[in-house]
């Protein structure tokens, strides 16, 4: 039942407090199936809403390997090739003074 079914704005509110003030009517309203023939329509089925995500799910493409384009692994971390070999230098240069035993 919708508004549609009262001539006027108001008849369907005086509706709704008749409804609300008998507990039976509320009751009666409250057991009427949702939806016409008490079937839902096709837009709510499994298939309907599940069918197209499954689709996609299934169509995704399968991982290959993994291909760098320079050989180097972290190159996204650095902004510029000279700062990533400024990097890698000051690593070396501090990894063979530890060796040297004159690391902080």
């Amino acid at each position: 039942m919708g508004s549609t079914s009262f001539p006027t704005f108001e008849d369907a509110i005086e509706h709704v407090l008749k409804v609300d003030a008998d507990p039976e009517a509320r009751l009666r309203l409250l057991s009427t199936p949702p939806f016409r023939g008490n079937q839902p329509p096709e837009c709510l089925s499994d298939d309907y809403l599940l069918g197209p995500l499954l689709r996609w799910l299934d169509s995704s493409p399968q991982p290959g390997a993994r291909r760098y384009r320079h050989r180097r692994l972290r190159e996204h971390v650095y902004g510029s090739a000279w700062r990533q070999t400024r990097i890698s230098l000051a690593c070396r240069l501090d990894g063979w003074l530890w060796r040297m035993g004159l690391g902080r």
